[in-house]
């Protein structure tokens, strides 16, 4: 596999992978889906194929987020726009649409440089781990994005006041 040029802080830089991350087989989402939501598997296959046409557009954030310069717009008065990210940004999935929304909010959020914190449903949670999981194994770092699996059981801790007499004297 030829070694592909990466623009990275304005400087191109050789790709230091040694093997290649398969993440376009969209079968075992679907599957996934199927088994945990119950929509039939052509209908997850297009929520998946929905999804990673918003991954594929991320790929190419780079270009969209250069920004904007105008000269001249008045006499002596020049124009310009500067995309910044904006720090942390949330996703809250949906249980009808597991993997679709995940991967319409957190390709975006992370190549525009934001911090991205998921939220999936806890009726289909698995949906929404398994983009993570290939986003994290594909070198994604680890605080970028966090998914709670609520697939266990919720600790039960009692209330702060729970069990104590708060009554005046």
């Amino acid at each position: 596999m030829a070694a592909v040029c990466l623009l990275i802080g304005g400087e191109f830089v050789e790709s230091g992978a040694d093997e290649h991350v398969d993440v376009t087989n969209p079968d075992k989402l679907a599957e996934n889906i199927t088994t945990e939501q119950g929509k039939t598997l052509k209908d997850a296959w297009g929520d998946v194929f929905r999804g990673l046409e918003v991954v594929e557009h991320a790929c190419g954030m780079g270009t969209l987020q250069m920004g904007e310069y105008v000269s001249n717009v008045s006499n002596g008065i020049d124009t310009f726009s500067i995309r910044e990210p904006l720090g942390v940004c949330a996703g809250i999935c949906p249980f009808n649409f597991p993997a679709m929304i995940p991967l319409w909010m957190f390709p975006i959020a992370v190549t525009c440089g934001n911090t991205f914190v998921l939220k999936p449903s806890e009726k289909d949670p698995g949906a929404a781990m398994m983009p993570a999981e290939l986003a994290m194994e594909a070198g994604l770092p680890n605080w970028v994005q966090f998914a709670k699996d609520h697939r266990r059981e919720p600790v039960q801790e009692p209330h702060p006041g729970e069990g104590t007499d708060v009554s005046p004297e």
